[in-house]
């Protein structure tokens, strides 16, 4: 039986992890995918050579979602009304799959049904259903949780991390940042350091 216990990063609210149970158990000797890869982990910590931290970080990531991949195929129960269940939905998969991977891009509700090939409108309904808000209510979520990381965990410039999380000034970042955070990024940097 392996048993996985997570923190959560207080940082980030988009809800992945947060809709899963704590703990998590999983029997490794029901699922091979599992089974196995915590025998490549096993082996490669018994032995640690050259690479060794990235290869143990690169299974670690692969042994986590195998675990979660098992533990849903146990517990179907757990998806509905979650981040996990709208993950079922294309619509709103497709979006999250945009917005993730381009956090910089000036998304709008318009520019993401474009991206996903449906209309306004039903892109919001989806998001609605799945998620329980707008599309622009994700996206700017999502860009406050990365710019959090990169405040607390980089010395990053606040006019880079700007940029990179989709805002085309640090002013405008910083009007977005405190209403998101209710402080200014240079104060929550130097809080969150302390």
């Amino acid at each position: 039986m392996i048993t996985l216990h997570y923190e959560l990063d207080p940082e980030v609210s988009t809800p992945v992890l947060t809709s899963l149970a704590r703990p998590m158990h999983v029997a490794a000797w029901e699922n091979a995918q599992v089974r196995r890869t915590v025998e490549l982990l096993t082996a490669e910590l018994a032995q640690p050579q050259i690479g060794a931290t990235a290869a143990v970080n690169s299974i670690v990531d692969l042994l986590l979602v195998q675990f979660v991949r098992a533990w849903l195929a146990r517990h179907p129960q757990e998806r509905s009304g979650s981040w996990l269940g709208a993950m079922r939905d294309p619509v709103v998969r497709d979006a999250l799959a945009c917005v993730h991977a381009r956090p910089e891009h000036p998304w709008t509700t318009e520019t993401l049904a474009a991206a996903t090939s449906v209309s306004r409108a039903t892109l919001s309904r989806h998001f609605r259903s799945a998620l329980g808000q707008t599309p622009g209510a994700y996206v700017e979520q999502w860009r406050m949780d990365l710019a959090s990381v990169r405040l607390r965990d980089t010395d990053e410039p606040v006019e880079s991390i700007s940029g990179a999380v989709g805002y085309g000034s640090p002013h405008a970042f910083s009007r977005a940042f405190r209403r998101a955070r209710d402080m200014a990024p240079g104060e929550y940097r130097s809080r969150f350091r302390e």
